[in-house]
């Protein structure tokens, strides 16, 4: 390109744009629509049907003949691209200089799309427009490509087409800047590409020429010294010449669109300058330029952003380009560091992996808090974040010991590759101090072979330590065993830790993801039917251990036990449950092996029998220590003697064992239930008559869930025989403790029993066992939910520790959750609902669960929904004072908002509900006199909601019932009325 040309585009491009258009320049003469398309490039290339490198190839043939004519195809090329109708004519390209030529077209463009910004050709996300990017960008670099032995030098094409596009970049239409600055960008990738090529040539010749030198005079051809010398020559010249252009358009678009106002420009141009640097490093990779990577990274955008560390990551992952990127480290380390909690989760993920690049070549660079910084980040709720953090902590941290090879076992057995990984899990997963976050660690790290590694981690607890490492300690031991466990249950069930992409809902596994679940499963049962006694008996005292270990065998294939005639290993697992039952007392211990029991109890399974006899002694066992205790126990009643404290130990601990296994298995003897219902009953009449029972209250509370398991067995296995009779004397005691009981947690276990039942025996099927609540228990029911879950105490009380706050609110959401299911379930009538339903705003931790119970009320009857919003809004009318407490009444109006809104957007399915709504609404407004006139105010909220031909029917029926009032129509109707015929419902409609 000529330095003539360079200065004169150069100084048009300092110049502001808009200044450069004339109002006086001729306006481009059209084409018809057919002759548009018959020569256009552009719609050749958007419709992406012909092949791109014969498009250009027949381009340039016709630019070999015609010159002029064949760029005035490739500006209109241009020019289409940004979705500009204007038509490029020769005459224009010859009698106006380019910014002229380029304005009238900004002006025609503006005339033909007045407020299409944003909506061009190449803007947007959709398939087409990325389809119109790809092959815009490929076109140029098919064309430099092709032109770059000899149509690339000739000082024509070249100089005219930069010109052209850095005019274009410079102006302030976006639609131009945009399409001109991806054109731009891709035309220097590929001068990047040829100067690469020449620079190899000139490389090679010079190498060549020098062999050639070097040889004697006798030796030397001198045909060929000639020919290297002269293309060694005009290598150098094309090589500078592409220099050349490549520094002009670098500081003629790019240096001014990196920090474009439009981000998708921004980004583009941070893309392709990371590609030069990747390709080119010894042009780009410095400090000159690596700083146009570095200021983005403070963008607003998180686009921009997440470009500028895309362009870096590649660099960094490169052993040979670090030593250049050390200034660069240094001055934006920080800012690296700081972006791994970016809020947008690419950008985030991007910089960990960047990180781990840096650790992975310079260990040193970064300190321990930026370190500890990542680490942090494995327990993310975004699986993404905590992907990537676990991949930089396996660079990090996680690194096989180089001695592997050398440690053995105190019996001589040669430890397995993952060992020293394995323990610096656990060592990582103790000091984080997070003790119920396993699931999270092994889920960050379930790429990691040593997660599946289950022979190595059973290795580590069965086996002694040798004498060339230390010993795990009780603390390690305890870790490494929850994270088996934690490990054995993400392989073979796929289940994401809970909290963990929350958002995007169930993961649906693939078939691949099937195969491989049940692959492993295999490998895992098949390891564990052997080893997993030998853990088992090692850990039988320690509670927190044999507790995560009895849980193996619900993820393993039972059937295996059989099928790999294991029949030895089964009677040694079935014996050991055996004795935990009979050795520990512990709720969590003893429900994790009647749990692995039940399963292992599997009729349909080939070792049924045998499980099924051990289980059956293991109940006679806990039912005889039970009736042991009983009897001990009402020896020291009816002798008119106090149990002493180790006698009632004693009896809570044996009636807590029978209640967990009443809860996985059918005990199925009627006097143990009778005698479990013995003692409710007793703590009934003690709270009835406010005495003081001898029975502790866990005694009690382990009675009444087991008399509420043995009603379910009952009912599941179609045991009918004075099973109603039963029922019904369970639900009258435990009413009594819901009335009598409120200070204990009794009232709530007894109030969620009754909830439960209600729904066990009263859904459809066989009369004689249905059971229906009654309008006086469902007032029982209500009264306790108010005093419980929404009274004004219970709110103020609501302060204190956090794990005590935390475990109070669940336990009143299970509360809440029990009575809506029965409203739900259309066991409760629904109008029982309003109490609930009133206090959705003064409770918003509850508020999930009352819009999905509504949720689930409009679905089935809108009507009735709408009914059930009218009762609870006039109830909280009839309590309170509204002309005196003007906060009361915009609470009520905020409440009718939100009713109204989740009602759903859907008019012609409201269109009933809004009837009923109004009309039934008005009458009540009106019929107490003047006392009930706020209602209007709070109405008005659902006139949105009525549909816009609905409007003036509602509004006669209100003059109608004024009309029958005889009051005065007061500020309240009249902001009704308003509302329908016009302002909020007319807004709402619109």
């Amino acid at each position: 390109m000529s330095e003539s040309r360079m200065m004169k585009d150069l100084s048009l491009d300092d110049r502001d744009s808009s200044s450069s258009s004339s109002s006086n320049q001729p306006s481009p003469k059209p084409k018809s629509k057919k002759t548009r398309q018959e020569d256009s490039l552009y719609s050749t290339v958007s419709g992406g049907k012909v092949s791109l490198q014969q498009l250009v190839s027949d381009w340039l043939e016709e630019y070999k003949v015609e010159k002029d004519s064949a760029m005035v195809r490739l500006v209109q090329f241009v020019v289409s691209a940004s979705g500009c109708s204007g038509q490029v004519t020769q005459e224009m390209m010859e009698t106006m200089e380019q910014g002229e030529m380029i304005n009238v077209l900004a002006e025609q463009f503006d005339m033909e799309r007045p407020g299409a910004a944003g909506t061009y050709p190449v803007a947007g996300q959709g398939v087409a427009a990325k389809q119109l990017r790809g092959n815009l960008a490929q076109f140029f670099l098919q064309l430099v490509k092709q032109t770059q032995n000899s149509i690339l030098y000739d000082q024509f094409l070249m100089d005219n087409l930069i010109s052209l596009l850095t005019q274009l970049s410079d102006s302030q239409v976006r639609t131009f800047r945009h399409t001109a600055t991806l054109s731009a960008m891709s035309l220097m990738t590929g001068l990047v590409s040829v100067w690469v090529t020449v620079s190899k040539v000139v490389q090679n010749s010079t190498k060549q020429l020098e062999r050639e030198e070097r040889k004697k005079s006798s030796q030397r051809d001198g045909s060929r010294m000639e020919v290297l010398i002269n293309k060694l020559a005009e290598m150098e010249e094309n090589q500078e010449e592409t220099l050349k252009m490549l520094m002009y358009m670098f500081k003629s678009v790019f240096v001014h669109r990196y920090r474009d106002v439009v981000e998708d420009i921004r980004s583009l141009c941070l893309i392709e300058l990371g590609v030069w640097l990747k390709e080119c490093p010894t042009l780009f990779l410095e400090d000159s330029y690596l700083k146009y990577l570095g200021w983005p990274l403070h963008d607003k955008a998180g686009s921009v952003r997440l470009a500028s560390l895309q362009s870096l990551l590649p660099l960094y992952s490169r052993r040979d380009m670090q030593d250049k990127l050390v200034l660069f480290t240094d001055k934006f380390k920080e800012r690296l560091v700081s972006m791994i909690l970016d809020k947008e989760m690419e950008v985030s993920v991007c910089a960990i992996q960047l990180l781990e690049c840096l650790v992975g070549h310079q260990s040193n660079t970064l300190t321990d808090q930026h370190c500890e910084m990542v680490y942090e980040l494995v327990y993310s709720s975004h699986s993404t974040v905590a992907r990537a953090a676990g991949r930089f902590l396996q660079v990090k941290l996680f690194r096989p010991s180089l001695e592997l090879g050398q440690v053995r076992t105190k019996r001589g057995k040669m430890r397995l590759p993952n060992t020293s990984v394995i323990r610096d899990m656990v060592q990582f997963f103790i000091e984080s101090e997070r003790p119920d976050f396993e699931a999270y660690l092994v889920d960050s790290l379930i790429d990691n072979p040593m997660v599946k590694d289950w022979e190595c981690m059973t290795d580590l607890l069965v086996e002694e330590h040798g004498p060339e490492e230390d010993e795990l300690d009780d603390s390690q031991e305890t870790a490494l065993i929850v994270l088996m466990v934690a490990s054995i249950k993400q392989v073979v069930t796929g289940e994401r830790p809970t909290g963990r992409d929350s958002s995007t809902g169930r993961r649906v596994q693939s078939a691949k993801e099937n195969r491989q679940m049940a692959l492993d499963r295999e490998v895992m049962s098949t390891h564990f039917m052997a080893t997993l006694p030998h853990l088992i008996h090692k850990y039988l005292p320690d509670q927190e251990k044999v507790s995560k270990l009895l849980a193996i065998p619900q993820f393993m294939k039972l059937e295996m036990f059989t099928t790999s005639r294991q029949e030895r290993a089964l009677e040694g697992l079935l014996k050991l449950l055996s004795e935990v039952v009979d050795k520990h007392t512990d709720e969590q211990v003893l429900g994790t092996a009647f749990k692995t029991l039940e399963l292992l109890c599997n009729p349909q399974s080939s070792s049924y029998t045998r499980c099924n006899a051990r289980r059956e002694r293991m109940v006679e066992g806990v039912v005889r220590q039970f009736s042991e205790s009983m009897d001990e126990y009402h020896s020291f009643v009816t002798g008119g003697l106090e149990p002493g404290q180790d006698e009632l130990f004693s009896f809570e601990l044996r009636l807590r064992k029978l209640c967990l296994l009443y809860k996985h298995h059918n005990v199925g003897q009627a006097d143990i239930w009778e005698m479990m219902m013995e003692i409710v009953r007793r703590a009934e009449d003690c709270y009835k008559n406010d005495e003081e029972g001898w029975e502790p209250e866990e005694a009690i509370k382990s009675a009444l869930l087991g008399c509420y398991y043995g009603l379910v067995w009952d009912r599941s296995t179609g045991w009918r025989e004075g099973l109603m009779d039963r029922l019904d004397m369970f639900v009258t005691t435990c009413r009594g403790l819901v009335v009598h009981a409120q200070t204990s947690k009794l009232a709530e276990e007894a109030f969620i029993s009754v909830c439960d039942l209600l729904v066990v025996f009263g859904q459809e099927g066989e009369a004689e066992l249905l059971y229906r609540p009654s309008e006086e228990m469902a007032e029982e029911l209500g009264r306790f939910l108010e005093r419980h879950v929404f009274s004004e105490q219970e709110r103020d009380n609501m302060e204190g520790q956090e794990e005590v706050l935390m475990e109070k609110l669940l336990r009143k959401r299970n509360l809440l959750t029990c009575y809506c299911k029965l409203v739900v379930m259309k066991l409760l009538p629904v109008k029982h609902f309003t109490l609930v339903l009133s206090n959705y705003l003064i409770f918003p931790q509850f508020g999930d669960i009352i819009k999905a119970t509504l949720g689930e009320v409009r679905d089935s009857n809108r009507p009735l929904c709408a009914r059930v919003m009218l009762m609870c809004l006039v109830e909280n009318f009839n309590k309170t004072d509204m002309e005196a407490d003007t906060d009361k009444l915009y609470e009520q109006r905020e409440l009718a908002r939100r009713m109204s809104l989740m009602l759903g957007l859907d008019g012609k399915r409201n269109r009933e509900a809004m009837a009923l709504i109004h009309r039934e609404g008005i009458q009540m407004a009106l019929g107490q006199g003047t006392k009930m006139m706020k209602l209007f105010v709070v109405l008005a909220e659902f006139s949105g909601k009525v549909l816009k031909q609905d409007r003036m029917v509602v509004v006669e029926f209100l003059d109608r019932e004024m009309g029958r009032s005889n009051l005065e129509e007061s500020e309240e109707v009249i902001i009704y009325r308003n509302s329908l015929v016009g302002g909020k419902g007319a807004a709402a409609d619109e």
